[in-house]
């Protein structure tokens, strides 16, 4: 089975080669991988590549893709092939307006540093707080580029998974480079 994938707009397929309950062998980039799950709660998934041991939190969007939080970086993931073909394009002409206006946490942690203010320009990619889960610090990243609206945490919170932290003004801007 194939299945195509997009990283952070960047597209790809995942070939699945064998499924067997929790065990998968999976092609990824010209590489065979296997995959054992180990477990899923709370939004964190426990799981073997290879012999590699992986967490990995995740966070549902509201338009249907997630956020993956990995050593501290944040991927927005989505399936090409649960849309259907012409929904797909509306999709994403439109994902970057509607998937930008919120981001909530993609995990269970603490809020210890905020790097961003409402009015403040941000770019795409640029770190705005820093969580920290499970003794390890993890980036909240600008999904887009726009004006910070609010911050909806402080620093020493506690944020739960799919947590509001910050949202971006809605109104069209343009940002100097």
């Amino acid at each position: 089975m194939n299945i195509p994938i997009t990283i952070d707009k960047k597209e790809f397929a995942l070939a699945i080669l064998k499924n067997k309950k929790t065990h998968i062998l999976a092609e990824f980039k010209e590489q065979v991988y296997s995959a054992e799950l180990f477990s899923i709660e709370d939004g964190l998934i426990k799981f073997i590549i290879n012999n590699d041991f992986y967490e990995l939190f995740v966070s549902r969007l509201p338009e249907g893709s997630w956020i993956a939080a990995y050593k501290g970086l944040n991927y927005n993931v989505s399936r090409k092939d649960i849309l259907l073909n012409e929904d797909y394009e509306t999709y994403h002409n439109i994902s970057s307006e509607i998937a930008g206006d919120e981001i909530c946490s993609p995990m269970n942690g603490k809020v210890v540093k905020i790097l961003t203010k409402p009015d403040k320009v941000v770019k795409t990619g640029e770190t705005l707080m820093i969580i920290e889960a499970m003794k390890m610090e993890n980036n909240i990243c600008s999904v887009k580029d726009g004006v910070i609206e609010a911050i909806h945490v402080a620093a020493g919170q506690n944020a739960a998974i799919n947590r509001l932290l910050i949202s971006y003004k809605k109104e069209l801007c343009e940002i100097n480079s």
